[in-house]
């Protein structure tokens, strides 16, 4: 056996290899694609939406605070959905509840009720300061 015939021995045993290697790689590309396409069905399929146009109440007179408040809690309400939340954003969904609880059960804006009212009758008022002296 000469070295000619030696490497080309070699040579066609390595080509045998990458062809085997190429058609195991092959088969997993195409088991990948096909597990992907029914994955992406079932995405299709699925109920649930993802911020959907109704999951979100969010209007122009909002605060910014408030409507932040809102998507990360739906946003912690997605994750919910598909797995049960950690410790951290647990608390971050009660701190983001607490902070929506403040924005919409606080003190409304009060309106002045006193301005339809006279001047002159509003100087006729007596005036009880914090002991419950009339001055």
């Amino acid at each position: 056996m000469s070295i000619n015939d030696q490497t080309l021995e070699e040579l066609q045993n390595f080509c045998e290899a990458q062809q085997k290697v190429i058609i195991q790689l092959n088969k997993k590309i195409q088991k990948i694609e096909a597990e992907k396409n029914h994955l992406e069905e079932l995405i299709k399929k699925s109920p649930v939406t993802l911020f959907g146009e109704k999951a979100l109440s969010l209007d122009s007179e909002m605060a910014t605070e408030e409507a932040i408040c809102v998507m990360q809690i739906k946003r912690l309400e997605e994750i919910s959905l598909g797995r049960e939340l950690t410790l951290e954003e647990t608390r971050k969904l009660e701190a983001f509840s607490k902070i929506l609880a403040t924005f919409r059960n606080g003190p409304k804006s009060i309106e002045n009720k006193t301005k339809n009212i006279p001047t002159a009758d509003l100087l006729k008022l007596k005036v009880v300061d914090g002991n419950g002296d009339k001055s």
